[in-house]
């Protein structure tokens, strides 16, 4: 074959490999509001639909666990769907289940339909996960995931009170069901790739299954997943003791999110190139001391640098443990079930922090979250170890 054509097919490879990319990613950053939006969308029900905040909790719960239930459902039989077809009921299913709660806003119909939502929300996020699982480096596909997971629900908030004051809480889903029709199409081109065709050599060369390495990498990202949400669920407590009012508070937690794009973005751009072990330290083992360090806020500078850095890692951490399970996971099988474990430590992090806040004393949250992000480390070397660094880097064809 001559060099001409080598070059035209590498770069058809290329264009087929950004439009799958892009078909995973638009459903990505779009289904998971429940999760993202969840504060402006609790406060919507009970301002527009008249909830009290806890039946409006109870209904966000709801929709959280029909996203985790999708997830899971796609972990056990993803290997004997159409990724096509069930990209297209998920979505389907969402937009269908924002409708009738258009029509249907009592509060024992909502509990039932966002259930519905967040199970179609659930199976469409699971396949834009692993399809780019499959790609030629999956932390890159992660962290352009991850930044648009976090840009989508940065402009969800921004045209938020606008949306509300135009339509109430019906013109929320509204907007969220036109946006999820725009990925319609997408579901054309998503697929799973057969064997030969997947993208990183070490998927097929270097697969874990079910051996004690990639057991502990699952719980490596449960635990990673837990620490963060831990320590975020009572962020606003640590500026509160640091002197901050509460309108400084919200202020550092917005201006913070670009450091979160910032750390998506940067394994985006260097994805598995300098293999993932250093990676790993940096970002998980620096997370874990930027946490405990939060014991000793004191100041606005100090509490605004802690969760720059805080965001940094955390959206920065999750292509990098994603990117490890991904790459040694022989047939995706691993990768599969690393969906789920995401969502059920988000899950369990607010509660774990919940039981263990004395007072208003923080510091046995703190010191608990950084501990298990350090675990979540330790949990994933092995994987990350299981060849030589070198090998880490996928192949450019």
């Amino acid at each position: 074959m001559s060099q001409p054509e080598v070059e035209m097919i590498s770069q058809e490879r290329g264009g087929g490999e950004i439009l799958l990319m892009a078909a995973a990613i638009l459903p990505l950053a779009a289904t998971p509001v429940a999760i993202t939006m969840q504060p402006g969308m609790v406060q919507g029900m009970v301002d527009f639909l008249g909830f009290t905040q806890r039946q409006a909790g109870f209904v966000a719960s709801a929709e959280v666990f029909g996203i985790m239930a999708g997830t899971i459902g796609f972990a056990i039989a993803g290997e004997r769907l159409s990724w096509r077809v069930a990209l297209l009921a998920g979505l389907v299913l969402t937009i269908a289940a924002n409708l009738a709660c258009v029509v249907r806003d009592d509060y024992a119909s909502m509990v039932v339909l966002r259930a519905v939502a967040g199970l179609g929300a659930g199976l469409a996020a699971a396949i834009g996960w692993n399809v780019l699982a499959q790609g030629r480096d999956p932390s890159r596909g992660f962290g352009w995931g991850t930044a648009g997971i976090i840009l989508f629900a940065a402009g969800g908030f921004a045209v938020l009170p606008w949306l509300f004051a135009l339509g109430g809480y019906a013109a929320f889903l509204l907007a969220f069901s036109a946006a999820l029709a725009v990925c319609l199409p997408l579901a054309l081109i998503v697929r799973r790739r057969t064997p030969d065709e997947a993208m990183s050599t070490n998927a097929k060369s270097a697969g874990e299954g079910w051996s004690l390495p990639g057991v502990l990498s699952l719980l490596s990202i449960l635990v990673f997943s837990t620490a963060f949400t831990m320590a975020w669920t009572y962020m606003s407590l640590v500026g509160q003791h640091a002197g901050l009012e509460g309108a400084a508070v919200t202020q550092v937690f917005s201006l913070t999110q670009f450091f979160g794009v910032a750390g998506a973005l940067s394994m985006a751009a260097i994805g598995a190139t300098f293999g993932f072990t250093r990676p790993a330290i940096l970002v998980l083992g620096g997370g874990a001391v930027v946490i405990a360090a939060l014991t000793v806020m004191n100041s606005y500078a100090a509490f605004f640098g802690a969760n720059a850095l805080f965001q940094f890692a955390w959206n920065a951490g999750i292509p990098i443990v994603l990117g490890v399970i991904a790459v040694r996971s022989l047939g995706g099988a691993l990768f599969r079930f690393a969906v789920p474990l995401q969502f059920v430590g988000m899950a369990a992090g607010p509660g774990l922090a919940a039981l263990l806040l004395r007072g208003e004393d923080y510091g046995l949250v703190v010191w608990t979250s950084a501990a298990l992000l350090l675990a979540s480390l330790l949990a994933l070397a092995p994987l990350i170890l299981v060849r030589a660094p070198s090998a880490d880097v996928a192949p450019s064809a």
